[in-house]
């Protein structure tokens, strides 16, 4: 058993492993539900990127929705659609993308 000290913040990125246990190998299963099961009984916060991982966390882990707070996920800046039709045909080539694809 893990004893708490101070404040306990975790961020829950996917409950996954509890959604579609199949796709997953038992060990695997094992340490995400060890981990899971010390979120929902100790954290005093759980950051989730999304609302949809809210909902799951709410519903798999039996976390109450105070206790819970979304911060969306992001990138760098650089990390953007090519707008340039000559950088995204580029892109295509060297990529080999099927025709029809989008990358914008």
């Amino acid at each position: 058993m893990f004893f708490k000290k101070g404040k306990y913040v975790v961020t829950v990125h996917d409950v996954l492993p509890l959604i579609l246990p199949q796709m997953f190998t038992l060990k695997h299963r094992f340490v995400v539900t060890t981990a899971l099961a010390r979120v929902s009984k100790q954290a005093d916060l759980v950051i989730v990127p999304s609302q949809v991982v809210k909902q799951d966390v709410v519903h798999y882990l039996r976390v109450g929705e105070d206790r819970i707070v979304v911060i969306p996920e992001g990138c760098e800046a650089r990390f953007r659609p090519i707008g340039d039709p000559a950088r995204l045909s580029q892109v295509h080539v060297k990529y080999a993308f099927p025709p029809g694809t989008s990358c914008s």
